[in-house]
């Protein structure tokens, strides 16, 4: 973070231009770190990106990513929750998904897979901390058949947020057939992401169905199956997206068409008095993020432009029957090619 670095002294910096994850770009500084890691698993000569995450979270002063993780095999239960860094490599079951992988070092390093999307060749960044299912880059949205058959539906503005601030509408289409190695699924909602390289990502509410082992060496991650994993991944969302304007007042920056915030009579520009039970600017965005992707209702106080308060509960709902898609099919197989 900017406020633990600039309680250190970094020899080695340069000014770079990164991205966060809505597509946002800004001049950062690169450092390098002589030390860093998990007490006793320490790695020399790191490469960090210095930004404020005070924003993300008062309360993180760094985040350790595949730069860092690269030289471990990494295995991850979401429902625990647990990390674990290992020498070995699990002993794969009947059902258990082997994924080859590169890593992209344009990514810091993060496992990208290749995968087809409705036929269309696609390369797949695995991102263990995004909080949705899939995200498809926008600008080869209108590539796929369900954006060609209307099995689409676009936001009245932005709801995907990065470090960095927003960045343009948001899109869901329906997906007949996604594969990956010797995953596929059929019929699946997909969300955008405003990526100018072309990345679609897969993110942790697909990936918390499975005990995910990422062999950073080898380059090969493993899905195991959790027994009581869900047959279906839903676009859950609470309608609306919040940003704040230039003059610092939350308002809202992009809602759903036909959701039920839109119903409630929620709508783009109203000021955003409270959510939660609090102003807007006593959650961190991660506080938020839990809120919007995990409650199943959200209580919210807006103002109109007319001046009048409403005091809306806003119940979480999935998106995918709009585009086709209410109930994913999931097959798996020996066969990893495409």
């Amino acid at each position: 973070s900017e406020r633990i670095a600039g309680e250190l002294e970094f020899t080695k910096s340069s000014d770079i231009s990164a991205k966060d994850i809505a597509g946002n770009s800004k001049k950062k500084k690169f450092v390098t770190v002589e030390k860093m890691g998990i007490p006793g698993l320490e790695v020399g000569e790191l490469a960090a990106l210095v930004t404020d995450l005070d924003k993300l979270d008062p309360g993180i002063d760094g985040i350790l990513g595949s730069n860092y993780f690269q030289f471990f095999i990494v295995g991850i239960d979401y429902r625990k929750p647990s990390l674990l860094l290992s020498g070995r490599a699990p002993a794969a079951g009947e059902e258990t998904l082997v994924v080859p992988f590169e890593k992209n070092m344009k990514f810091g390093f993060a496992p990208t897979a290749e995968c087809l999307v409705d036929d269309v060749a696609m390369s797949c960044v695995i991102e263990t901390g995004a909080p949705g299912n899939f995200t498809v880059p926008s600008a080869r949205i209108s590539k796929l058949p369900g954006y060609k058959q209307n099995r689409y539906i676009q936001s009245d503005g932005s709801l995907s947020h990065g470090l960095f601030g927003s960045k343009g509408d948001d899109i869901v289409v329906g997906v007949s057939r996604f594969r990956m190695s010797g995953l596929e699924l059929i019929d699946v909602a997909m969300g955008s992401n405003h990526s100018d390289d072309g990345i679609m990502t897969i993110g942790k509410a697909f990936l918390d169905d499975y005990r995910v082992t990422i062999d950073y060496p080898a380059e090969k991650l493993y899905l195991a199956p959790l027994s009581n994993a869900s047959p279906s991944f839903p676009f859950y969302t609470c309608g609306f997206g919040m940003a704040e304007d230039e003059e610092g007042i939350t308002r809202v920056n992009g809602i759903w068409p036909q959701s039920a915030a839109v119903k409630a009579g929620i709508e783009r520009g109203d000021e955003v008095s409270a959510v939660g039970g609090k102003a807007p600017d006593a959650y961190s965005m991660l506080e938020l993020m839990d809120m919007f992707f995990a409650a199943a209702e959200v209580p919210v106080v807006v103002k109109k432009r007319s001046g009048e308060e409403k005091r809306i509960v806003v119940p979480r709902e999935d998106l995918s029957p709009y585009v086709g898609s209410e109930i994913t099919t999931v097959k798996y197989s020996l066969d990893t090619s495409l």
